[in-house]
């Protein structure tokens, strides 16, 4: 059975609108950075982002005439409604976790800031990146909910541009912490905790 994109999507379209409305809210109360900004890499994801509202904004406007990318992977049921709404909603309740536990420390780009904290406690004790490992899971949540090439794509880049960004994260951290952040990289997971 085929479903409209917004068709009973509000626990998904909620989740992130609190996300995003959270995320620009708290940029505002953050530590300033010491650091210059790797500006090759913010214009990689800036691009990477741009581009995927622009994609996501033509598609919602043209889904009569975009039909192949819309059409889902397999049918929704029961079982995957429940699991969706489970990881989308847990996506978000992690990484709003761990982005209040950072707090001040949290940065938008790849730096360090000024008295910059090591944050090892609450999701941080179990992977090194939850808001990233948060992130995944919300935008795997919606792609269960609606499996087709868009979210697909939008899932493959998302993920990949995190990678990306964790191994810089943790170049920084290393430089700045030494021993303190290579003993606590050998007590957790990058992002999946005990596996990964």
């Amino acid at each position: 059975m085929t479903v409209s994109f917004f068709q009973n999507m509000s626990v998904i379209i909620l989740c992130w609108i609190v996300f995003l409305l959270y995320w620009l809210i708290s940029s505002f109360f953050v530590k300033k950075s010491e650091t210059r900004r790797n500006w090759k890499s913010q214009i990689i994801w800036r691009i990477v982002i741009v581009v995927l509202v622009i994609v996501f904004i033509v598609i919602s406007k043209n889904q009569s005439d975009l039909k192949g990318i819309l059409q889902p992977f397999f049918s929704s049921s029961l079982v995957l409604q429940i699991i969706w709404t489970v990881l989308t909603v847990s996506g978000l309740v992690v990484a709003v976790w761990a982005r209040t536990v950072l707090g001040r420390n949290w940065s938008g780009y790849v730096t360090y800031k000024k008295d910059h904290e090591l944050v090892t406690g609450g999701p941080y004790k179990f992977v090194r990146h939850p808001i990233y490992t948060g992130a995944i899971l919300m935008v795997i949540g919606t792609f269960l909910y609606y499996p087709n090439i868009f979210v697909l794509s939008f899932l493959i880049s998302w993920s990949t541009m995190f990678m990306i960004r964790t191994k810089e994260e943790e170049k920084i951290m290393i430089k700045l912490f030494g021993k303190r952040y290579l003993d606590y990289m050998k007590k957790t997971k990058r992002l999946i905790p005990g596996i990964y």
